[in-house]
């Protein structure tokens, strides 16, 4: 490097007096000197300077529920060969950081943003050599609090600036003082209604609940207020003391609180703000390694059903654990066993019914070995166990590797390694679900858009079904989505976006109006884990968005990790908590039970209907949810 300064002088008139024993004076004026200081590399290029880092024009941070807000970050650039180059050839890097984290670290939308030079407006022109710039960031409604009240009260929000020219000549700097971001207190019902059905005089709901998600639309943990007005129909009315609710599943006239016309707090509730809810908890580990189960939720237990355990043999237990208030599951307990032992089968639940379908029955068979057509059902009993496991109509096919997938009233097998053909396959097929629980037969309907379709997730969200990653016998990076029509059969799938790498064997659900997608694998297993927004027609992301340790995200927000690597593992939601079961991590098939709280709560309700109520009569009410912060 060359440090070059450059001065100019300015020295006043001096004043001679020549003679004998002759003196010299000068006047008593001071000398001004300016001096500035030019930075060059090896090569005599200057360096890019940047100054005057502005933050949200100075003002504190306020973000809209649910949705991002625009933040803008504007500085000044100067490089005397010219700005131009920096913009053109050069690249500038910018980032909004929490400022106890590293402002160049992975970018994570909690505690740090990134936008590079394709986002960032300038005013270079021509052979200037200075330049205003502005960078448009777009901060998610969970991004870190760090005012009085948060809990990073210490810190403030500040930018990181990397400019680098033609030359490869860069500069970087932070800014000496940042901005506050205002704690946001929001909630959302994920709907609008809740209905109780038909209740006969004197009766109640029993140990049927409907559940009422409240989502965390804000950065902040919260406590809610519960609320409400009597039922009324006309003149007749059902007290507001008969409605009753909880935060986990009950029976009614057990522990759970009743409706009352001022606040109740919501006992034992809080909501985690998005990301921070979602902080893993090992749980005691399932009896033995499982690999390929099916996991179920059902009212406040967890359900695992065959799969592969110690040897590479597929098993026929199925057992299952309470899950007490903290979420923690409990001790496991044998429960009825499944006829036939499977891997990679078809699993899916259609209220307090579970179906495990077709699958490989060889220890230590490979996708292309027999597999069954098969399809059983088993019913979750009031004391939590399964009754006897029945057949139902059985696969088109002998399949493993397929998805299965439930949506009113109807299921449907998605992609598939056929056994019959030796090959994977492109088809779906649905099938009603009849009143007993047994299935219709199966109809073809709309294929996927690919030749063949294994190692793949599904999910149903809305209107639509998402096919997720996988692809004809390997990882895929497509997300495609078709629109399920009134009869059942889909729409035509079109390509809604991008995961942000290749993935199979990972698992995805659907939850409170986003799409989660973890672990799988892509050459080697992986702990990711990560959820998206889809508009409602479908489509998730083409955009190749943020650059994030060697990847795009394709807009899908990245969470913390699972605690291990994994890949063909058993997920369940159940009361809110995404549950993890088993799975193999590069190396071992694994007894692995951990969580998370999503980044929403459910809470759950029922009602008693007074004797003497009139028949035929239909009653509304009005429920209030009041969030309070919580530090």
């Amino acid at each position: 490097m060359i440090l070059k300064v450059v001065k100019s002088i300015n020295f006043p008139a001096l004043l001679f007096l020549l003679g004998l024993g002759a003196s010299f004076f000068a006047n008593a004026q001071s000398s001004n000197i300016t001096a500035s200081l030019e930075v060059l590399d090896g090569a005599g290029n200057s360096y890019p300077q940047i100054s005057s880092i502005l933050i949200n024009s100075g003002n504190s941070i306020t973000l809209n529920p649910n949705s991002t807000t625009t933040v803008l970050l504007s500085f000044q650039i100067t490089d005397n060969n010219g700005c131009s180059d920096i913009f053109s050839s050069g690249s500038l890097i910018t980032t909004l950081y929490r400022s106890s984290v590293s402002p160049t670290g992975s970018v994570n939308f909690r505690n740090l943003y990134a936008v590079g030079s394709s986002s960032i407006i300038n005013s270079c022109v021509g052979s200037s050599t200075t330049a205003n710039a502005t960078a448009t960031f777009q901060f998610w409604y969970f991004a870190d609090a760090t005012d009085s009240s948060s809990s990073f009260n210490g810190d403030t929000w500040k930018a990181y600036i990397q400019a680098m020219d033609a030359s490869a000549s860069t500069t970087a700097t932070t800014s000496a003082t940042g901005v506050e971001l205002n704690t946001l207190v929001a909630m959302q019902a994920a709907t609008s209604t809740i209905s109780y059905g038909t209740v006969s005089a004197g009766g109640n709901t029993g140990v049927v609940n409907e559940e009422l998600e409240i989502l965390n639309v804000g950065n902040s943990t919260h406590t809610i207020g519960i609320s409400g007005t009597a039922m009324t129909s006309g003149e007749n009315s059902i007290p507001t003391s008969s409605q009753h609710f909880a935060s986990g599943t009950f029976t009614y006239g057990g522990g759970e609180q009743e409706l009352s016309a001022t606040p109740i707090n919501l006992s034992g509730f809080s909501v985690k703000s998005a990301v921070r809810a979602m902080e893993w908890t090992s749980s005691t580990p399932y009896p033995n390694p499982i690999f390929s189960p099916c996991v179920f939720g059902y009212m406040n237990k967890l359900y695992v059903v065959s799969g592969v355990d110690i040897g590479w043999f597929q098993t026929t237990t199925s057992r299952y654990s309470a899950i007490s208030p903290t979420g923690t599951p409990q001790e496991w307990i044998n429960t009825t066993a499944l006829p036939e032992g499977v891997r990679y089968q078809g699993c899916a639940q259609n209220e307090d019914r579970v179906y495990v379908a077709g699958g490989i029955t060889l220890p230590g068979a490979t996708e292309s070995d027999t597999s069954t057509r098969n399809v059983y059902m088993a019913q979750i009993q009031g004391d939590g166990t399964l009754s006897s496991w029945t057949t139902t109509t059985p696969l088109p096919y002998s399949m493993n590797s397929f998805t299965l997938s439930v949506y009113k009233g109807k299921m449907y097998r998605v992609g598939g390694y056929d056994s019959d053909t030796d090959a994977s396959t492109s088809s779906i097929e649905f099938a009603n679900i009849n009143t007993d629980g047994t299935l219709g037969s199966w109809t073809n309907t709309q294929a996927t858009p690919y030749s063949g379709l294994t190692r793949h997730a599904t999910v149903i969200l809305g209107d639509r079904l998402y096919l997720i990653g996988g692809g004809n016998g390997g990882a895929g990076q497509n997300v495609y989505s078709a629109l399920v029509n009134g009869d059942g059969s889909l729409g035509s799938f079109f390509l809604g976006g991008y995961l942000p790498w290749s993935i199979g064997w990972h698992r995805s659900v659907s939850y409170n109006g986003r799409i989660y997608s973890m672990g799988g694998w892509n050459g080697n297993s992986t702990s990711s884990f990560y959820y998206i927004n889809p508009n409602s027609n479908g489509a998730v992301s083409q955009i190749a968005s943020e650059w994030q340790g060697g990847y795009f995200t394709y807009n899908w927000n990245f969470l913390p990790n699972m605690p291990d690597i994994l890949d063909t593992f058993g997920v369940a939601v159940v009361n809110g908590r995404l549950y993890v079961v088993g799975g193999n991590n590069d190396s071992a098939n694994q007894d692995y039970v951990f969580y998370t709280n999503l980044d929403g709560r459910g809470t759950y309700w029922g009602i008693g209907n007074p004797p003497g109520t009139p028949a035929g009569l239909d009653f509304s009410s009005t429920i209030t949810y009041t969030a309070a912060y919580s530090p």
